[in-house]
Protein backbone atom coordinates (compact mmCIF):
# COMPACT_ATOMS: atom_id res chain seq x y z
CA UNK A 1 0.00 0.00 0.00
CA UNK A 2 1.48 3.16 -0.61
CA UNK A 3 0.78 6.86 0.48
CA UNK A 4 -0.63 8.01 -2.59
CA UNK A 5 -3.35 4.96 -1.68
CA UNK A 6 -7.55 5.33 -2.82
CA UNK A 7 -8.51 7.03 0.35
CA UNK A 8 -5.65 9.73 -0.15
CA UNK A 9 -6.73 10.34 -3.38
CA UNK A 10 -10.41 10.37 -2.62
CA UNK A 11 -9.59 12.89 0.40
CA UNK A 12 -6.88 15.19 -1.85
CA UNK A 13 -10.33 15.22 -4.01
CA UNK A 14 -12.68 16.29 -1.27
CA UNK A 15 -10.13 19.55 0.12
CA UNK A 16 -10.50 20.38 -3.33
CA UNK A 17 -14.28 20.95 -3.52
CA UNK A 18 -14.02 21.91 0.62
CA UNK A 19 -11.56 25.06 -0.87
CA UNK A 20 -14.27 25.72 -3.09
CA UNK A 21 -16.96 25.90 -0.40
CA UNK A 22 -14.54 28.01 2.09
CA UNK A 23 -13.64 30.34 -0.76
CA UNK A 24 -17.25 31.58 -1.31
CA UNK A 25 -18.23 31.60 2.24
CA UNK A 26 -15.30 33.69 2.69
CA UNK A 27 -16.56 36.12 0.09
CA UNK A 28 -19.82 36.60 1.59
CA UNK A 29 -21.99 33.92 -0.06
CA UNK A 30 -24.09 31.32 1.83
CA UNK A 31 -23.68 28.02 2.15
CA UNK A 32 -26.93 26.87 1.95
CA UNK A 33 -26.29 22.70 2.76
CA UNK A 34 -27.02 21.68 6.11
CA UNK A 35 -24.02 19.68 6.68
CA UNK A 36 -21.88 22.12 5.22
CA UNK A 37 -23.28 25.22 6.90
CA UNK A 38 -20.44 25.65 9.75
CA UNK A 39 -18.38 26.91 6.98
CA UNK A 40 -20.40 29.73 7.32
CA UNK A 41 -19.28 30.62 10.43
CA UNK A 42 -15.31 29.21 10.41
CA UNK A 43 -13.91 32.44 12.60
CA UNK A 44 -17.36 32.62 14.68
CA UNK A 45 -16.31 28.39 15.83
CA UNK A 46 -13.13 29.49 16.41
CA UNK A 47 -14.15 31.62 19.45
CA UNK A 48 -16.20 29.16 20.87
CA UNK A 49 -15.32 27.60 24.11
CA UNK A 50 -16.43 24.27 25.21
CA UNK A 51 -19.34 24.84 27.93
CA UNK A 52 -19.04 21.01 29.08
CA UNK A 53 -17.93 21.00 32.48
CA UNK A 54 -17.73 17.85 33.64
CA UNK A 55 -17.73 14.10 31.54
CA UNK A 56 -21.30 13.85 31.90
CA UNK A 57 -21.89 17.37 30.65
CA UNK A 58 -19.91 16.50 27.58
CA UNK A 59 -22.25 12.94 26.60
CA UNK A 60 -24.28 15.51 24.85
CA UNK A 61 -24.94 15.21 20.59
CA UNK A 62 -25.00 18.50 20.08
CA UNK A 63 -22.13 19.40 22.18
CA UNK A 64 -19.75 16.46 20.35
CA UNK A 65 -21.11 18.01 17.23
CA UNK A 66 -19.90 21.54 17.99
CA UNK A 67 -16.45 20.70 18.97
CA UNK A 68 -15.78 18.83 15.73
CA UNK A 69 -17.32 21.65 13.89
CA UNK A 70 -14.62 23.66 15.52
CA UNK A 71 -11.82 21.02 15.40
CA UNK A 72 -12.53 21.35 11.64
CA UNK A 73 -12.79 24.88 11.27
CA UNK A 74 -9.58 24.92 13.02
CA UNK A 75 -7.82 23.07 10.67
CA UNK A 76 -9.65 24.62 7.49
CA UNK A 77 -8.47 28.29 8.29
CA UNK A 78 -4.97 27.37 9.59
CA UNK A 79 -4.42 25.05 6.56
CA UNK A 80 -5.46 27.37 3.98
CA UNK A 81 -3.77 30.29 5.34
CA UNK A 82 -0.69 28.47 5.47
CA UNK A 83 -1.05 27.90 1.63
CA UNK A 84 -1.55 31.46 0.88
CA UNK A 85 1.15 32.94 2.93
CA UNK A 86 3.24 30.21 1.24
CA UNK A 87 5.47 31.61 -1.86
CA UNK A 88 5.80 28.37 -3.05
CA UNK A 89 3.86 27.31 -6.51
CA UNK A 90 0.02 26.33 -5.68
CA UNK A 91 0.80 23.03 -6.93
CA UNK A 92 3.80 22.58 -4.67
CA UNK A 93 2.22 23.59 -1.71
CA UNK A 94 -0.84 21.14 -2.21
CA UNK A 95 0.89 18.26 -3.47
CA UNK A 96 4.19 18.54 -0.89
CA UNK A 97 4.95 21.15 1.55
CA UNK A 98 0.86 21.05 3.13
CA UNK A 99 -0.31 17.88 1.82
CA UNK A 100 -0.02 16.09 5.55
CA UNK A 101 -1.91 18.93 6.66
CA UNK A 102 -4.81 19.08 3.68
CA UNK A 103 -5.40 15.36 4.93
CA UNK A 104 -6.16 16.15 8.20
CA UNK A 105 -7.53 19.06 7.59
CA UNK A 106 -9.95 16.86 5.09
CA UNK A 107 -10.44 14.02 7.79
CA UNK A 108 -11.64 16.51 10.41
CA UNK A 109 -14.10 18.08 8.15
CA UNK A 110 -15.71 14.52 7.14
CA UNK A 111 -15.77 13.64 11.08
CA UNK A 112 -17.70 16.97 11.35
CA UNK A 113 -20.01 16.39 8.12
CA UNK A 114 -20.21 12.41 9.23
CA UNK A 115 -21.68 13.57 12.35
CA UNK A 116 -24.09 16.12 11.26
CA UNK A 117 -25.68 13.56 8.62
CA UNK A 118 -26.20 11.38 11.39
CA UNK A 119 -27.74 14.32 13.42
CA UNK A 120 -30.60 14.73 10.52
CA UNK A 121 -30.94 10.97 10.02
CA UNK A 122 -31.85 10.94 14.20
CA UNK A 123 -34.01 14.24 13.71
CA UNK A 124 -35.95 12.50 10.30
CA UNK A 125 -35.80 9.42 11.92
CA UNK A 126 -39.11 7.28 12.30
CA UNK A 127 -38.23 5.38 14.90
CA UNK A 128 -40.99 5.59 17.69
CA UNK A 129 -38.86 3.51 20.62
CA UNK A 130 -38.11 5.99 23.09
CA UNK A 131 -35.28 3.94 24.33
CA UNK A 132 -34.17 3.33 20.45
CA UNK A 133 -33.54 6.69 19.74
CA UNK A 134 -31.71 7.55 22.88
CA UNK A 135 -29.77 4.40 21.88
CA UNK A 136 -29.26 5.81 18.69
CA UNK A 137 -28.07 9.28 20.02
CA UNK A 138 -25.75 7.44 22.21
CA UNK A 139 -23.76 6.08 19.05
CA UNK A 140 -23.58 9.64 17.55
CA UNK A 141 -21.93 10.74 20.62
CA UNK A 142 -19.63 8.05 20.90
CA UNK A 143 -19.02 8.28 17.35
CA UNK A 144 -17.67 11.82 17.89
CA UNK A 145 -16.18 11.45 20.73
CA UNK A 146 -13.95 8.38 19.02
CA UNK A 147 -12.98 10.91 16.51
CA UNK A 148 -12.43 13.93 19.01
CA UNK A 149 -10.06 11.49 21.01
CA UNK A 150 -8.27 10.62 17.66
CA UNK A 151 -7.31 14.74 16.66
CA UNK A 152 -7.94 17.40 19.51
CA UNK A 153 -4.84 19.29 18.96
CA UNK A 154 -7.19 22.25 17.27
CA UNK A 155 -9.30 22.37 19.77
CA UNK A 156 -6.66 23.25 22.04
CA UNK A 157 -4.71 25.57 19.91
CA UNK A 158 -8.05 27.79 19.03
CA UNK A 159 -8.80 27.81 23.10
CA UNK A 160 -12.11 25.47 22.62
CA UNK A 161 -10.93 22.73 24.93
CA UNK A 162 -8.92 24.11 28.40
CA UNK A 163 -6.08 22.38 29.57
CA UNK A 164 -7.09 19.25 31.10
CA UNK A 165 -9.84 18.23 28.57
CA UNK A 166 -8.60 15.02 27.80
CA UNK A 167 -9.72 13.69 30.96
CA UNK A 168 -13.05 14.79 30.62
CA UNK A 169 -13.20 13.50 26.51
CA UNK A 170 -11.84 10.04 27.82
CA UNK A 171 -14.22 9.71 30.70
CA UNK A 172 -17.30 10.73 28.06
CA UNK A 173 -16.16 7.93 26.32
CA UNK A 174 -16.93 5.80 29.05
CA UNK A 175 -19.89 6.96 30.34
CA UNK A 176 -21.22 6.24 26.97
CA UNK A 177 -19.72 2.51 26.42
CA UNK A 178 -21.48 2.08 29.91
CA UNK A 179 -24.77 3.24 28.49
CA UNK A 180 -24.07 0.92 25.23
CA UNK A 181 -23.15 -1.95 26.66
CA UNK A 182 -26.25 -3.88 27.59
CA UNK A 183 -27.33 -2.97 24.75
CA UNK A 184 -24.58 -3.95 22.29
CA UNK A 185 -26.25 -7.53 20.87
CA UNK A 186 -29.55 -6.11 20.91
CA UNK A 187 -28.63 -3.52 18.73
CA UNK A 188 -26.32 -5.45 16.59
CA UNK A 189 -28.83 -7.85 15.50
CA UNK A 190 -31.26 -4.86 14.47
CA UNK A 191 -30.14 -4.93 10.59
CA UNK A 192 -29.97 -8.00 9.18
CA UNK A 193 -26.17 -9.04 7.98
CA UNK A 194 -25.73 -11.56 5.18
CA UNK A 195 -24.15 -14.79 5.76
CA UNK A 196 -21.60 -13.30 3.50
CA UNK A 197 -20.83 -10.91 5.60
CA UNK A 198 -20.99 -12.77 8.74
Amino acid sequence: VTFEGDNTVMLIQSTRYLKKLYKKARKGTVISSPVFEYLNQVDANLQKVCSAKTSEDLCSASLVLEALEVNASHHIKSTFTQIEESKAPAKQAENDLFALGLLKMALAHLYAVASKMAELEHLASELKCANARIHADNIRILYGLSQLQKDPAGLYECGYFAPGSRAMVDGAVKLVLARLRPQILPLAEVVPHPDGLL
